[in-house]
């Protein structure tokens, strides 16, 4: 294990905390032609110029890295959004028609299983999206975990590793209470993360106001327990702790088993992949 430090000005610091070396281990980043692959991609999606796009992403996977920033690193460490350099959110529709389009070719090739899988966690992110939402509003006594799974859009992007993988996890497998909890545990793994570090810009967002922002689960917690954010913060770190432990020794576990095909134990390596590039992202690089 290893210390997490931030660089970025904050007037809430996010404390220091063990980093799991384990995030080295993630291909996605290392991996020069995947890199270059997606970045082509992400060009011909994008609403910039041949002349303009260079600018944010070069032909390397050090740039290709600064892109991932640009996109979903900055939104949490850049408080201020100073360095913010993408295309407003405001004209929203041309990102929606991109998710249609991507969506159509992706469903096109999952077999029926998985196709009820990834419209299953789109539909439990609407309804979490909407509950949310209500909390604020009436200000609901919650199961916070179970609010953050939904509304975090993990259960989408875990819904997409078979199609990625090219592999297919069997019904009474996917369903199994040992893969249900390690998509849970990797899932709360990165909304927790993700809450330590964009707790400022959520927060500066609301216009200072601590109460709009429930399901976060720092101000969470500050609110309900009458603690400071930087005791609340160092709360929510200390439970992404343990959740890492749990997720690691199940994941031993399922892997060392026999009672599960290569297909699942692919996608249990994958969703490990995922948190270690989490880590990768969110903290290696700050």
């Amino acid at each position: 294990m290893s210390s997490a430090k931030t660089s970025v000005a904050r007037k809430y610091p996010i404390p220091e905390h063990p980093v799991r070396n384990k995030y080295q281990e993630c291909l996605f980043v290392r991996n020069l032609n995947l890199l270059l692959e997606i970045n082509k991609w992400w060009f011909e999606y994008s609403l910039f110029s041949p002349r303009d796009f260079p600018n944010l992403c070069a032909d390397s996977a050090i740039t290709f890295t600064d892109l991932l920033e640009d996109l979903y690193l900055r939104d949490r460490n850049d408080p201020d959004r100073k360095r913010y350099k993408f295309t407003d959110l405001f004209n929203w529709e041309t990102y929606v028609l991109c998710i249609y389009t991507v969506c159509d070719i992706i469903m096109a090739g999952m077999p029926d299983t998985q196709q009820r899988r990834l419209i299953s966690s789109w539909r439990s992110y609407l309804d979490g999206q909407q509950k949310s939402k209500q909390i604020i509003d009436k200000r609901e006594n919650v199961d916070l975990d179970e609010i953050n799974k939904a509304i975090s859009g993990m259960e989408i992007i875990i819904a997409l590793i078979e199609y990625s993988d090219e592999i297919h996890v069997p019904d009474n497998e996917w369903s199994d209470p040992r893969i249900a909890r390690l998509r849970d545990l990797c899932n709360l793994s990165i909304v927790y993360l993700n809450d330590v570090y964009s707790f400022e810009k959520e927060l500066n967002e609301q216009n200072g106001v601590l109460e709009q922002m429930l399901v976060n689960t720092v101000a969470y917690h500050s609110l309900r327990e009458g603690i400071t954010i930087a005791a609340a913060m160092r709360k929510t770190l200390d439970a992404k702790r343990d959740i890492a432990s749990e997720f690691d020794h199940l994941c031993a576990d399922v892997l060392a088993s026999d009672e599960f095909s290569a297909d699942t134990k692919q996608f249990v390596r994958t969703l490990d992949t995922m948190i270690a590039g989490n880590y990768r992202l969110l903290v290696a690089s700050r």
